[in-house]
């Protein structure tokens, strides 16, 4: 019986023990994970829009181009750690098929901003180094060359890097979101093979690593893309990719559907609506949200061919197929009326496109 009871009491112990480690490992991978500045591909650089991390691997870049389009724009977004200014970096750019981006004719910007008017010597990074046309190229992937920005503490111009030291009222950075607590870190033009298929798109850390000032690159851990992607070293996961991609690009033929959003045959004020209810999707749109153009995106394109459309009455039998609309003269002036009443002053809120450089 006391044997029993002996076993009984050592096996709670060793269940209690592995329980403690499984509580503590679960508390220090989500302390990692807190403590993890944040790296992130967006399609815009306009503070407050693209300037959130995605949620999830569903939420990051999806981008449409045509078989016409000959290039387009990413922008990377920081977070560094709460409370720490994040003062050296380098990052690279991979894509997964080199025969539609390699990144080789690709222009890279690293913003460098400077922060006080009143001394035009204090900017984010002391140096910065913009890879243009420096690129690894293999039969699966395109890699680019080092985008970094670093501070040495000794030259001519005052590096303050992005964190606290300059995202008080001391300094003003034109790039940083307050609301997002995020600062636009880079642009890259990238330029587009004019061959069909999709690539998916994912940062790395660079040579140089990444560290937060007054700390080495060991130190600091980074998370790229969707918040729920695992936590990487900037000293010894160097040159590696995620875990999921950072965005994806897809170039395929367009095939525009028209503004009939709703498939009942007509173009009307109800079809305006699915627009309005769709309107700044980018990537993964469907037709039914109001993308007219068939780019994926709901914007002020497919609005353009709703206004164009309006009124007219589609062949049901004909309209999955060819959505070719029968102008119908007779309704310009209920055009008129549902124009002014659903969307002159909406019209006139439309955001004007935004890059920033």
């Amino acid at each position: 019986m006391a044997g029993r009871l002996t076993g009984r009491v050592i096996g709670m112990r060793k269940f209690r023990y592995c329980a403690a480690c499984w509580v503590l490992a679960f508390c220090l991978a989500d302390q990692a994970e807190s403590e993890a500045a944040a790296i992130w591909l967006s399609t815009t650089g306009a503070i407050g829009e693209g300037s959130s991390q995605p949620e999830n691997v569903a939420a990051i870049p999806n981008v449409f181009h045509s078989l016409e389009d000959v290039s387009g724009s990413l922008f990377i977004w920081a977070r560094p750690n709460a409370g720490i200014t994040l003062q050296n970096w380098s990052l690279r750019l991979r894509t997964t098929d080199p025969s539609i981006l390699d990144f080789t004719t690709s222009v890279v910007e690293a913003l460098n901003p400077i922060l006080d008017d009143s001394l035009p010597n204090v900017v984010r990074w002391e140096f910065v180094g913009e890879p243009t046309g420096q690129t690894v190229l293999s039969a699966s992937s395109a890699v680019s060359g080092d985008l970094q920005g670093f501070s040495l503490f000794g030259g001519q111009r005052v590096g303050v890097g992005i964190g606290p030291n300059s995202a008080d009222n001391q300094y003003n950075d034109p790039y940083y979101d307050s609301d997002n607590d995020a600062w636009l870190l880079a642009q890259v033009d990238y330029q587009l093979s004019g061959l069909e298929g999709t690539t998916e798109v994912y940062l790395q850390i660079g040579e140089a690593g990444i560290n937060n000032a007054g700390q080495p690159s060991s130190q600091a851990l980074i998370v790229f893309g969707a918040a729920t992607d695992a936590v990487l070293s900037a000293d010894t996961n160097r040159n590696l990719d995620s875990t999921t991609p950072d965005a994806m690009i897809t170039v395929a033929e367009l095939v525009p559907e028209g503004a009939d959003f709703d498939d009942n045959g007509q173009v009307d004020g109800r079809d305006f609506l699915f627009w309005q209810q769709g309107y700044g999707l980018s990537g993964g749109a469907a037709h039914s949200d109001g993308d007219a153009t068939g780019d994926a995106s709901v914007d002020a394109a497919d609005l353009a061919v709703w206004r164009n459309e309006f009124g007219t009455t589609l062949d049901l039998a004909q309209a999955a197929a060819t959505k070719v609309p029968e102008p119908a003269g007779g309704r310009l002036v209920l055009f008129a009326v549902v124009t002014a009443t659903l969307i002159q002053s909406w019209w006139n809120r439309l955001p004007t496109p935004f890059i920033q450089r």
